[in-house]
């Protein structure tokens, strides 16, 4: 039984190694991993069903400073902060190539349009 608890603890301690690793050296694949199933073009339609679902997030950009695309004042950034926050990682910081800026492009497209969408609806929403 030990050796099995030891055999899964270096296992995931591997794959979390490997993964830290490929993020940073390939960041696209998180970014377009994290838009897979997402509807890019029309985040909007996302955003009504979550917020259907009473499921109030707002997309943020990750970088050394978190940004939250579409959010243009104090109180909109007072209502995502008290929403869910669901970040986009993968480094906005350096670009490491043009995949990654698409991916980047296509992630901070999607979160300026959910964001805008549930801030417009804001009156509908009980945080």
């Amino acid at each position: 039984m030990k050796l099995i608890l030891l055999f899964v603890l270096v296992a995931s301690f591997t794959a979390s190694v490997g993964l830290y690793h490929l993020a940073h050296r390939h960041p696209h694949f998180v970014l377009e991993f994290q838009l897979m199933g997402k509807n890019v073009e029309a985040p909007e339609l996302d955003a009504k069903g979550d917020i259907e679902a009473d499921n109030i997030y707002c997309y943020s950009i990750g970088s050394y400073a978190r940004s939250f695309p579409g959010v243009k004042d104090a109180a909109q950034i007072n209502i995502c902060n008290q929403a869910t926050e669901k970040e986009f990682f993968g480094d906005s910081c350096i670009i490491a190539s043009e995949r990654h800026s698409k991916a980047l492009d296509a992630a901070v497209e999607y979160a300026l349009r959910y964001n805008s969408y549930v801030l417009s609806h804001i009156a509908t929403l009980k945080i």
